[in-house]
């Protein structure tokens, strides 16, 4: 009762039998208490109801034997001028059987029995400060949760957004109470109205969106929406609870990657068997077409079908290799033989305006390393290369 006059003119204090049917009949607890000793000159009846105190052991107390050890129950700088509004003070008070009252007061100075007194009306807030209480720890509780809780009005404007929310899309509470979810997520505007319609008909909904983060970053959260209703059962509000999924998604799609290389994998093992079969008659006839051969240039090139053919087979056998699953074997290597092997084959299978030139030191180092494997990546080198120069070089 900010700011609240007495409950009736003051002119009608000095008529005795009108104050006593206006105090003791009014609804709200209310006493008369001496100005100096704080003594209870006068108390109504709901005040008797409310405290559990008879009347005559109120006459045995002062108003501070019931209100808060730590305040007054009259605070001087408090005081107002006769006929000026009485002020609004919350106070601690206790009852007969031990417990306290949270209520707020109001007071007026009166003349009562020919000396000054207080007129002090009091108003019983313990359900509603419970309920403050409650509503606290609820939203100390909703902070704790890890989930981004936000509830928006019907206009899709923040009113609520917990630590979660702060923790999971970077803006403060300060910083989007007010603002639209539609301008803030920047979704896709499409989905967002499909759920809204869907919400508004169910009073429920579930789905999932990608959003931004304030620094940018691309979220992927799973959204659950529920309408919320006033006393008239009407839509008031939408309560939404937003699961980070952003690191589920992306081991889903590592795991998905997987079964496809396995499936690779096993495509290109039987493509690999399927190789060798073709490559393995090469080979065997490479033998028998080498004893009628008289010609250098027909040896040559007889030669070159030959190494292509068991490069062929190298490239088969690490297909394999990599299809399961297992590294290929590694030996000492002399890096002048591969490179030597392999100008031969661009010098007869790349186009003639390419000049094919090898600058090889004299004492070269062994490696230990797959021969098949070098020899793919220097060849696919050297196709990148060839295809560099579609004008010859």
């Amino acid at each position: 009762m900010s700011n609240a006059t007495l409950p009736f003119p003051a002119s009608t204090l000095e008529n005795e039998a009108s104050f006593r049917l206006l105090f003791h009949q009014h609804p709200l607890p209310m006493w008369v208490v001496d100005n100096e000793t704080l003594a209870f000159l006068a108390v109504n009846d709901a005040a008797v109801d409310l405290y559990g105190f008879s009347r005559d052991e109120f006459y045995q107390l002062t108003m501070d034997e019931i209100a808060n050890p730590d305040q007054s129950a009259v605070e001087p700088d408090r005081q107002n001028d006769a006929g000026g509004p009485a002020p609004t003070t919350p106070w601690r008070h206790r009852r007969k059987d031990g417990t306290f009252l949270r209520v707020e007061s109001t007071w007026h100075e009166i003349p009562f029995g020919g000396r000054e007194a207080v007129l002090v009306l009091t108003i019983d807030r313990t359900e509603q400060y419970r309920a403050e209480q409650r509503n606290r720890e609820q939203a100390r509780l909703l902070d704790l949760a890890s989930d981004a809780i936000i509830v928006r009005d019907l206009r899709h404007r923040v009113v609520f957004w917990n630590r979660g929310a702060e923790r999971l899309y970077g803006w403060t509470a300060g910083e989007v109470r007010g603002q639209l979810v539609t301008e803030l997520f920047s979704g896709d505007a499409e989905a967002f109205l499909t759920a809204q319609v869907a919400l508004l008909e169910t009073g429920e909904w579930s789905g999932q969106f990608n959003h931004h983060a304030k620094d940018g970053r691309k979220l992927a959260v799973n959204s659950r929406w529920t309408l919320v209703r006033n006393d008239d059962d009407k839509p008031d509000s939408v309560l939404v609870i937003d699961t980070d999924m952003t690191e589920q998604k992306k081991l889903e799609s590592q795991f998905l990657r997987a079964q496809r290389q396995e499936s690779i994998g096993t495509l290109a093992s039987g493509i690999a068997h399927d190789l060798n079969n073709i490559l393995s008659p090469i080979l065997m006839s490479v033998t028998l077409l080498r004893r009628n051969m008289k010609s250098p240039d027909q040896e040559r090139m007889l030669n070159i079908v030959e190494n292509s053919a068991e490069r062929g087979a190298g490239i088969v056998k690490q297909v394999l290799t990599f299809a399961r699953g297992v590294e290929g074997e590694r030996v000492l290597l002399q890096p002048k033989h591969l490179v030597s092997e392999l100008s031969k084959i661009m010098a007869q299978t790349f186009p003639r305006n390419i000049d094919i030139q090898t600058n090889l030191p004299t004492e070269l180092w062994t490696i230990l390393g797959d021969a098949t494997q070098l020899h793919q990546v220097l060849l696919n080198l050297c196709v990148n290369a060839r295809d560099a120069m579609p004008d010859g070089g």
